[in-house]
């Protein structure tokens, strides 16, 4: 139930298969888990081992009842064979799981395509009949009842039929296509064409639509009637598209017109996304045909990936890059499943360098490459040097701007990391919430701080109240209850020598906050820097007593929590940053804590532990904005 959960709700960090697979560990026989694993891997094109679990859950199921109440296993079973073209075995069991009423409307449906695959029409007539009677407005039966009568010359019946589906659903375009079929068939030729017509203007090129219909020619074995439906697309820049013209032509034996297609898919930008289960076969089909189209082998590799079928994808994505090493994105995606699922860090690694050294003008692939060049522990300034090189990429990417405007800021280069804020209109991204906005307010409160240095409070005064109050351009406002102590510290400290009864309003303002130290997964969370300003300002307040307290509080959950084990929420429905390499979050959490202790440490004017637990920050992550920052700060007199 645990892993049905999770399909039902696509959770992003936790996966149903684990939960199967748990589950028959302690009973490998469980009918229920069997069916699950098995229709798991059914849905994701891996037939054979589908098979063997639902043959599990099949046999246990049978053991003592011929007809059991629940019959959804031998169903998934038959169309698991089916779609292994083992079409007698699977044509018995359809009909067998039909024995409960929950199937029956879909297993009659499927016999009746196999029916129409053996041009046995009289019978795929009466099973689609049957598949009507349980679902009166399935249109997939319905249409093929439509071309059994037609394929028993039965015009007329076939027509009225195919009228009373369009009452039903405007937009049915199979029934339109055999709508158009019948009346050629009794040569209204007149009719026929304002059918194909109002298709041809409905349908536009929506490539996946007509692969759609053409699919439900092809389930009843008529391949020919799919190759034509597909003909009415004009639209040749598809290459999913082309690859089922090229299949389909190869099934009724036109060899040479298989190979115009598949050539002509080849040659169109990648931009094809298989989810089909039907793409595994055609794609298949193209790979063997033609043993040179590494892209047919790339658009799998994508499909398994996409279904979590982790080997299948490495092993068609190394297949082609054998063929063709320089296509950047089978490289880019192999170094993302080397890197997150085989622990083979250093081949990703040359292969993304690989990847964008065949594409350089690839702002993806750029961002990617530096933040994989960031799990590696590349310097700041390295990464920095590296970006600068290509300043035109970094620009098309809000995601990489940013990256390289925080590099700016880490490396003390403040002014020109706020310049490159305030000069471009950011946009909202997933997985980037926060960071624009953090960015700017740390850009600010640096240079108030510079020019508190400089004994310029006025200026001071003006950058912090700005880092109050966010621009439009920054594409994202200020979330309710943002915690502002350190804004609210450097304040006080502006006023310090001007205006003391103001200094002490912000310091108190400073001082109070949410003062638990806790875990700072998502970007809206309590950051610890917050507490450790509270701390100053309680410090500033003369009130030495609680502003150790606050100090102890953030070294004691550090000395508590470093090894603790983190995983991310069950119930949790997004992740806190777009994670394209997976990361280590019990070593996130040991950085994290660290980073409370240094604070602690540097608010008890303690600078060797703090020097101590920063540099154990910035080992395990150079490119940690918080501890670059905070690790300049050497007394709490001159903060």
């Amino acid at each position: 139930m645990a892993g049905q959960h999770l399909e039902q709700y696509r959770h992003a960090t936790y996966a149903p298969i684990d939960y199967y697979n748990e589950a028959l560990k302690r009973a490998h026989d469980d009918i229920r888990c069997n069916n699950a694993k098995g229709l798991w891997l059914l849905r994701r094109g891996a037939f054979k081992s589908a098979n063997n679990y639902l043959r599990t859950a099949v046999e246990k199921l049978l053991k003592h009842n011929p007809n059991p109440y629940d019959s959804e296993a031998l169903y998934n079973l038959a169309l698991c064979l089916k779609y292994q073209h083992q079409h007698e075995e699977a044509y018995d069991l359809f009909l067998k799981s039909a024995w409960s009423a929950a199937q029956q409307d879909v297993a009659y449906l499927h016999a009746a395509y196999i029916a129409g695959i053996w041009n046995n029409w009289n019978d795929a007539l009466e099973l689609s009949d049957k598949s009507i009677l349980r679902n009166y407005n399935s249109l997939k039966a319905r249409h093929l009842k439509a071309i059994s009568l037609r394929k028993l010359g039965k015009f007329s019946e076939a027509i009225d039929l195919c009228i009373q589906t369009l009452a039903i659903d405007n937009f049915d375009f199979a029934s339109m296509y055999e709508l158009s079929l019948c009346y050629s068939s009794i040569e209204k030729n007149g009719e026929s064409g304002s059918v194909i017509a109002a298709i041809q203007k409905t349908i536009q090129q929506r490539s996946s639509t007509y692969i759609e219909i053409a699919n439900q020619y092809g389930d009843a074995g008529l391949h020919a009637e799919a190759l034509t439906f597909l003909n009415l697309n004009g639209d040749y820049s598809d290459a999913l598209y082309l690859y089922y013209k090229g299949y389909y032509s190869l099934q009724i034996g036109n060899k040479s017109e298989a190979q115009q297609h598949f050539t002509h898919a080849f040659t169109c930008d990648t931009k094809a996304f298989p989810n089909r289960i039907e793409d595994i076969h055609v794609l298949k089909t193209a790979a063997s045909f033609n043993p040179k189209d590494y892209k047919a082998l790339y658009y799998l590799g994508n499909f398994y990936y996409a279904k979590r079928l982790y080997d299948e994808a490495r092993l068609a994505w190394e297949k082609a890059i054998e063929i063709d090493d320089q296509f950047p994105t089978t490289l880019r995606n192999l170094g993302i499943a080397y890197f997150n699922k085989f622990d083979k860090k250093q081949e990703a690694l040359e292969l993304y360098e690989k990847a964008f050294a065949a594409n350089t003008s690839d702002a993806r692939i750029l961002f990617e490459l530096d933040q994989l060049k960031k799990r590696f522990r590349v310097s700041p300034e390295e990464r920095l040097y590296f970006l600068s090189n290509h300043t035109q990429l970094v620009y098309e990417r809000d995601d990489l701007l940013i990256e390289f405007i925080s590099l700016h800021t880490i490396t003390g280069q403040t002014e020109e990391a706020y310049r490159m804020i305030m000069s471009h209109n950011f946009h909202p991204w997933e997985g980037g919430e926060g960071k624009v906005s953090a960015q700017y307010v740390t850009t600010l409160l640096l240079q108030a701080k510079n020019a508190l240095s400089n004994n310029d409070p006025v200026h001071a005064v003006k950058l912090l109240t700005d880092a109050q109050f966010y621009p439009d351009n920054l594409g994202e406002g200020k979330i309710f209850g943002a915690q502002e102590n350190d804004i609210l510290y450097w304040l006080g400290c502006a006023y310090e020598n001007k205006d003391t009864k103001l200094a002490r309003k912000y310091w108190e303002l400073a001082s109070v906050g949410l003062d638990e130290p806790t875990q700072a997964i998502y970007y809206n969370d309590q950051q610890p820097d917050k507490i450790f300003y509270q701390g100053l300002a309680l410090t500033k307040l003369g009130k030495q007593t609680e502003a150790h307290q606050k100090f102890e509080k953030l070294i004691n959950y550090g000395k508590v929590h470093e090894n603790d084990h983190i995983t991310i929420d069950f119930f949790a429905v997004s992740l806190p940053d777009l994670m394209i390499f997976d990361d280590d979050l019990d070593v996130k959490n040991k950085i994290h804590c660290y980073y409370l202790m240094a604070l602690g440490y540097t608010g008890l004017n303690n600078m060797e532990k703090a020097q101590e637990y920063f540099d154990k920050v910035l080992a395990l992550d150079p490119s940690h904005g918080g501890a670059a920052i905070h690790v300049s700060y050497s007394k709490i007199p001159q903060l």
